[in-house]
């Protein structure tokens, strides 16, 4: 009878093991999300989460910007496969996206986003605990590509400040600050605080 007892409590223990595993292939590419309101709950309630969300547009016969975000998203996909803690989710924000207007109020008017900057290139935001930080791409390749001109951020530049992003957000998961020594250097498009349940919709 203990011997059933102890099997009967390492099987539990194995298929909650299974259940709650944090690899790689099951943390790292998230695409549960309904609307902007579902996801903007799993953002700000989900405290032992760090959310990486690439915001793009497609548009049809603008090669320029489609390469842009393809490019983006590889290198970033490929960088992030390296972060268990980490959960990356796409917001497509084509204007023939379902809940499109739905994704937008999120974007824009709760997280604060330029939603014309889309035109040029991907956003990426890093969040946790409702708070998180927000850049863009801006579609330039390689830092001394000329044809993009000065002042325009390199997909290497905005992996960095990603990578800065995830640190600050690790320190306020540890009950940091969320300052750490590549703070003031990252590229910051914009802050977000969301309210602790999610905005109202």
């Amino acid at each position: 009878l203990r011997i059933m007892k102890l099997a009967l409590f390492l099987a539990i223990l194995f298929a909650t093991s299974l259940a709650f595993n944090t690899s790689p292939d099951t943390r790292y590419d998230w695409d549960e999300h309904s609307d902007g309101e579902d996801l903007a709950i799993s953002l700000a309630n989900e405290p032992g989460i760090i959310f990486v969300m690439f915001f793009n547009k497609q548009v049809e016969g603008n090669d320029e910007l489609n390469e842009a975000n393809d490019s983006l998203r590889n290198i970033l996909k490929n960088d992030l496969s390296s972060h268990d803690e980490v959960i990356y989710t796409e917001v497509d924000l084509s204007d023939e996206t379902e809940q499109l207007e739905s994704y937008q109020q999120l974007a824009q008017n709760d997280m604060g986003i330029d939603l014309t900057l889309l035109d040029d290139g991907p956003i990426v935001a890093v969040m946790n605990r409702g708070e998180g930080t927000w850049v863009h791409g801006q579609g330039k390749p390689v830092s001394d590509d000329e044809k993009w001109g000065t002042g325009r951020d390199s997909f290497e530049e905005v992996l960095d400040s990603i990578e800065t992003f995830i640190e600050e957000a690790r320190d306020r998961k540890q009950g940091g600050s969320g300052n750490v020594s590549g703070s003031r250097y990252a590229n910051r498009g914009g802050e977000v605080t969301l309210g602790q349940q999610g905005p109202s919709y």
